[in-house]
């Protein structure tokens, strides 16, 4: 819920979910600066919690996301 309040304030669609090995994964949109702000933010709530980061940056493709989701 945090991370889906966070986007409000940031040019980015994207969801996020918690995989079954206890892993969050989070997928993003947007232009670099929105996502890059984005991730500081997310940094600043969770940074002691957060252990590890895998970023990746894929080409464009397929439709584009809408708005911010918490995926179940």
């Amino acid at each position: 819920m945090t991370a889906r309040r966070l986007s409000d304030g940031f040019p980015i669609h994207g969801s996020i979910w918690n995989r079954d090995d206890g892993q969050v994964e989070m997928v993003v949109e947007g232009d670099s600066e929105g996502i890059a702000g984005f991730l500081r933010m997310i940094h600043g709530e969770f940074g002691e919690m957060i252990r590890d980061v895998d970023d990746q940056v894929e080409p464009i493709g397929g439709e584009s996301l809408k708005g911010f989701t918490i995926r179940y």
